[in-house]
């Protein structure tokens, strides 16, 4: 399915022909089937953490895309930032059988920020539940900053979804695949890092990048970036577009 909805316009984005996605039934039907898995599988049965990783990265992505088909009605201006980002905080989505927000799978299971906003209201039996599954994918080792090159937003300022095989992550092929999509974020001096500035994101989540074995955003940046950091004024930070990633007419 993203092989045949994801379009990389050679430009540095990738789009998402949610139209196209919209107007099969059949497409719609094996997406929702895919989701309707995810809610059947205890993630804690899977064999290794990068299984784990896999599993929520791919359950993230493919709830943004649900949630977009859900909500956008076709309205090029519509964003997932109106209504203050709402997107981001309906308790709609079950994995393993457990209710969600997109908010509470990134920075609850996925980051482990647990005194985000997000979790405030979480009870406690859901909240304990939250935390095992953090704990599933890292084990007692720190959270891996490419996660934040895994997920995707459905944002123009977004690190892209994969536009090449194998698109969906595996356990087998996930260091690869996340080095692959770090080095093309670093390398997009749109979205990433270039004169005019860096993502973000380099600071909205700057205690993530000196973990996993980064010394902060710079180290990210020059392991990844052509060139290290020549040429990437890392000290100014790049407006974030909330445009809908939909493919351009």
């Amino acid at each position: 399915m993203l092989a045949q909805y994801i379009v990389d316009n050679g430009d540095g984005y990738t789009f998402v022909d949610y139209a196209g996605l919209g107007a099969r039934p059949e497409s719609r039907a094996l997406l929702d089937q895919y989701l309707a898995i995810l809610d059947l599988v205890d993630p804690a049965q899977l064999e290794s953490g990068a299984e784990r990783q896999a599993f929520w990265y791919n359950a993230y992505n493919a709830a943004v895309l649900r949630g977009v088909l859900d909500q956008w009605e076709g309205d090029r201006d519509w964003s997932v930032q109106m209504g203050g980002f709402a997107f981001f905080d309906f308790e709609i989505w079950s994995f393993g059988g457990v209710q969600m927000s997109l908010n509470q799978v990134e920075h609850g299971v996925i980051r482990g920020a647990f005194t985000h906003p997000s979790m405030n209201d979480v009870d406690a039996e859901r909240r304990e539940i939250i935390q095992e599954r953090h704990v599933g994918i890292w084990g007692e080792s720190e959270i891996d900053p490419r996660l934040h090159v895994a997920l995707n937003c459905a944002s123009y300022s977004c690190p892209n979804l994969a536009a090449t095989a194998p698109y969906a992550f595996r356990a087998a092929t996930l260091d690869d695949q996340l080095d692959r999509l770090a080095r093309a974020f670093v390398n997009n001096p749109i979205k990433g890092a270039g004169p005019d500035g860096v993502s973000s994101l380099f600071l909205w989540y700057r205690p993530d990048w000196s973990k996993g074995g980064y010394d902060g955003p710079d180290d990210f940046i020059a392991t990844y970036r052509d060139g290290g950091l020549d040429g990437a004024s890392t000290a100014q930070f790049l407006s974030y577009d909330w445009t809908l990633n939909v493919i351009p007419e």
